[in-house]
């Protein structure tokens, strides 16, 4: 879902940016596989569960003493 790159490398970032815009299926590949990855982790079916589990563990004192 992303390109790895070094992140003190200025060029090799420019180098990943210019290669996504020269390679637009890459792109719209990448963008998909990133949005499925984020519904995946990060919806409510997945998130409100764990806020509940959260929040019962706080009530009972199982954490945050």
């Amino acid at each position: 879902n992303g390109l790895l790159v070094n992140f003190f490398e200025p060029k090799e970032i420019g180098e990943a940016v210019c290669n996504l815009l020269n390679d637009r299926e890459l792109a719209k590949l990448l963008g998909k596989n990133a949005r499925e990855s984020i519904l995946q982790r990060y919806s409510l079916d997945v998130c409100v569960p764990q806020q509940i589990q959260l929040i019962n563990l706080v009530a009972n004192g199982a954490i945050g003493n």
